[in-house]
């Protein structure tokens, strides 16, 4: 008796699923049309047979599916689109199309891509949504608590203070009350950090993460307060504090900060250029490192970056040459500088002691200037050549051996030092 109930349960799904949207899809598709061409302020690109009605997508819920969407920017006159998808899909409660009330509360984007402007003016491409658009039907809702995404390009660029975000989203899910003034935002997520560029500085280029945090939104102050936020990238976590508000001028106050990382998990918070030169050495051991950005960004301005870090038991070797320190003890400081830029920044390592062949060294650096280095570099002991050299000749093709050094000091701009050096 009972495989004959689950027979006729399942029978009467699959016919729901057959004859539902044949009897509703046409009055659903009006309502939908109509509702789009109401409330958007900027034109829609898509065909009427492009829409479906399915129970079994989301099953138990029903779906609208837009397919081939495009959404044009509101730039005057352009006829660029700010969003594409081949899937758009409006999720809401099967029983909305008997009672004839749709309330839409959860949003699928597929296979697409969106692209964020803002000009040096201010304007912004992605003002599709009217802000008044008289009462909406009785029939038809929105009231938004969760949004997926998958497969989304995704760029949010903005010429006015020159910033660059590029990810590709391979999937990530939003949850909240987007309705409401005040609502915490649970986000969590695969995506792809193509870059991240403020300025003249690129961070964090081509990297995989994954994203985990919770974001206290106040949409009337524009503020955005992370709460247990966390990023795991090359299997590094780290963890997010403090708030974006970006009403009148941008201001950040940020803490990140990381508890036994990897070597190779500080290269992932500097700036592309010198993380790219570092990218030859290989490393090993854990690092505690705390990081800060705070202060206002705008076009004439910069926020206050500091990363400060402590490593115990690490090693380092040249990819290519060989060469190994071991048993690496040392504290470092980056920032970027008084001036908040690439040529007022630097980095610096103090109480660095370590072994090679068992025997003692220790050295100092200062690297200052990022966009043209120089280098103080105090030494002492026996270093592999492979780890000094490529550092003064970044066209060195074979480095071997070790350097005796007796309390050497190498000083100068590191784009001359391939030619001279000036020892103290």
């Amino acid at each position: 008796m009972s495989l004959i109930s689950l027979g006729i349960t399942v029978g009467v799904v699959l016919l729901a699923a057959v004859l539902v949207p044949i009897l509703f899809e046409d009055q659903i598709k009006g309502l939908f049309i109509k509702e789009l061409n109401k409330s958007l302020a900027t034109e829609v690109t898509l065909s009427e047979d492009d829409i479906h009605l399915s129970l079994l997508k989301n099953f138990p819920d029903a779906t609208v599916v837009f397919n081939n969407v495009g959404i044009r920017e509101s730039f005057t006159a352009s006829k660029k689109n700010f969003l594409e998808a081949e899937e758009i899909s409006l999720v809401f409660n099967v029983w909305d199309i008997f009672k004839g009330n749709y309330d839409i509360e959860h949003i699928k984007v597929k296979n697409g891509f969106c692209q964020l402007i803002t000009d040096k003016k201010g304007n912004i491409n992605y003002k599709f949504w009217k802000d008044s658009s008289g009462e909406s039907a009785s029939d038809f809702s929105i009231n938004l608590e969760q949004v997926d995404c998958e497969n989304v390009d995704f760029q949010y660029l903005d010429y006015k203070y020159q910033q660059n975000v590029e990810m590709l989203i391979h999937d990530c899910g939003f949850t909240g009350n987007f309705s409401s003034d005040n609502y915490l935002m649970e986000l969590d997520g695969n995506v792809l950090s193509k870059r991240i560029k403020i300025g003249g500085t690129a961070y964090l280029v081509n990297k995989e993460a994954h994203i985990n945090t919770g974001i206290k939104v106040n949409v009337p102050d524009d503020n955005y307060a992370f709460e247990a936020g966390k990023i795991t990238i090359d299997k590094n976590t780290f963890l997010i504090d403090g708030n974006i508000n970006l009403k009148d001028e941008d201001y950040y106050d940020l803490a990140i900060n990381g508890d036994k990382i990897s070597m190779e998990g500080l290269m992932l918070l500097l700036p592309g250029s010198i993380a790219n030169n570092l990218s030859k050495y290989k490393s090993r051991g854990k690092i505690d490192f705390a990081t800060t950005i705070k202060g206002n960004y705008t076009s004439t301005k910069t926020p206050q970056i500091t990363i400060t870090f402590d490593v115990n038991g690490a090693s380092i070797e040249h990819e290519k040459f060989g060469g190994k320190l071991s048993n690496m003890q040392f504290s470092g400081k980056y920032s970027n500088g008084e001036k908040h830029n690439a040529a007022s920044s630097y980095i610096s390592i103090l109480n660095f002691k370590a072994e090679q062949n068992n025997l003692p060294v220790t050295l100092s650096l200062n690297y200052k200037n990022f966009s043209n280095p120089n280098i103080d570099l105090l030494l002492d002991g026996s270093f592999p050549a492979s780890l000094i050299i490529p550092l003064a000749m970044s066209n060195a093709s074979d480095v071997e051996g070790t350097i005796g050094l007796n309390d050497i000091n190498i000083k100068g701009n590191i784009k001359t030092l391939s030619q001279s050096a000036q020892y103290e």
